[in-house]
């Protein structure tokens, strides 16, 4: 997409005041208090001359606690507004790993309803280094390529991902919207809660911790629910818990690991959209169509150029490559031409992507030969009907092979094919035993136990 840097920064601005100002949606819900569209713009406009008067300037960097309520809402979008850069940061994380701002704002039980009181709260400014003046999110990637950078997304880079997405989510219009994703990632922010903001009648805040697939299931009947974004883990879980769940309603954007077969066959077909990125897009670099669900599938790219290397990396660039890189407390502004490599190794089959593996994951073997431990596990996954398993190395050139069911010794020379006899060790591992990241996703670490 061409257009001025004037232009698009306006855009996101334009598209909020819009939505919330004009149209009067969504009205948001949170512990149990609803607070209509126009009172979350207002809340916006304290936001904005409070702080002016405090004498923060477009680039300006701010950081809060990331706590789901009326008072993170207003003061993002009144950052948006303003051109300050938003750093959302973990709550339950203490000490916060923030960056060197003019100010931070804390959300207590109170405070997160009422931004009031949050800002009468706030110290006063102080001494910082700034960002470009076109203002953003700094966020940090989810650390799978190993470096859990801090990248300072513009409102171009936003403007960019969002105005692809926003005409492909599936059911997003005038939809009753459940928010659990963290909203100190970039999927969570970027993703859900900011189409939720332009496009859905509803946007709701859950009362309580909804990793229990009851309570889950619960908060979406109990407030007559219709669309829902997450992982694939929990996806799967509440699937699990009750699958009569999905008969109907207008699914959501899933993302942040790997497709399984397991869960590619429960849902296809559904209303629920597959999709891919990653921090440094702003997020979001491909999505799937509503229903079309493979196993390891990503999608199809939007709204930017995406090539692969002699080894099959993925790479991307376009207008949604972040802005910054955060290092030391400085911005270190980065070309908008470059290609980003993902660290992912992908295939192209009929216009679709499809994840093989990690770079950081692929393993040598004692032959000299490189494996790709993520690609072979999917096709055993779906040749065994497992629902897990890992490669690990031996440190010898073999490999360790960890499964959730037994499998013969017949039938895995028969899946692994010339990988079988580098197979020095096999091992049936419990429920309990598996490590997982906390967006649910496989750790390539030895189980427990």
């Amino acid at each position: 997409m061409e257009t001025t840097s004037t232009g698009s920064i306006g855009e996101i601005r334009s598209a909020l005041r819009r939505a919330l100002k004009e149209q009067g949606q969504p009205l948001l819900e949170c512990q149990g208090v609803q607070i209509p569209a126009a009172s979350l713009w207002a809340f916006s406009r304290f936001w904005v001359h409070g702080l002016r008067e405090r004498g923060l300037r477009p680039g300006d960097c701010l950081s809060c606690e990331a706590k789901p309520g009326p008072a993170f809402v207003s003061l993002l979008i009144a950052a948006l507004h303003e051109g300050w850069w938003l750093q959302p940061l973990n709550p339950l994380v203490e000490p916060p790993q923030r960056l060197s701002c003019r100010a931070h704002v804390r959300f207590d039980d109170s405070a997160s309803l009422d931004p009031m009181l949050s800002l009468l709260k706030l110290e006063s400014l102080r001494e910082a280094g700034r960002g470009p003046e076109e203002g953003g999110l700094i966020l940090r990637s989810s650390a799978t390529t190993g470096s859990g950078t801090w990248y300072a997304l513009g409102r171009r880079n936003l403007w960019a991902c969002l105005q692809a997405h926003l005409p492909e989510l599936h059911g997003l219009e005038q939809a009753d919207v459940l928010c659990t994703l963290p909203l100190f990632h970039a999927f969570g922010l970027v993703l859900d809660l900011l189409p939720a903001l332009l496009r859905a009648r509803r946007l709701v805040f859950p009362d309580g911790d909804t990793r229990d697939p009851e309570r889950l299931a619960w908060e979406i009947r109990s407030k007559g629910l219709n669309r829902w974004s997450t992982v694939p883990r929990s996806l799967w879980q509440l699937w699990q818990h009750d699958p009569q769940m999905f008969s109907s309603g207008r699914g959501g954007l899933v993302g942040g690991a790997q497709v399984s077969a397991q869960l590619a066959e429960a849902f296809h077909g559904s209303a629920y959209q597959i999709g891919y990125g990653l921090t440094e897009a702003s997020p979001g670099l491909m999505l799937a169509a509503p229903g079309d669900w493979q196993p390891s599938l990503l999608g199809r790219p939007l709204n930017c150029e995406l090539r692969q290397t002699e080894q099959g990396e993925l790479q991307f660039r376009g207008a949604n490559a972040a802005l910054a890189r955060i290092e030391d407390n400085a911005f270190h502004v980065l070309d908008p031409q470059r290609w980003v490599s993902t660290g992912d190794l992908v295939t192209l089959r009929e216009g679709r992507y499809y994840f093989r593996d990690r770079t950081a994951y692929s393993l040598k073997l004692a032959n000299g030969r490189w494996f790709h431990p993520q690609e072979h596990e999917q096709l055993l996954q779906r040749a065994s009907a497992l629902e897990q398993v890992l490669f690990l190395a031996d440190g010898e050139g073999g490999l360790n092979l960890y499964l959730s069911a037994a499998v013969s010794e017949a039938d895995l020379q028969a899946h692994l094919g010339w990988i079988f006899p580098y197979v020095q060790h096999c091992c049936v591992l419990k429920a309990d035993q598996w490590r997982r990241s906390p967006k649910g996703e496989l750790l390539r670490e030895a189980p427990l136990g």
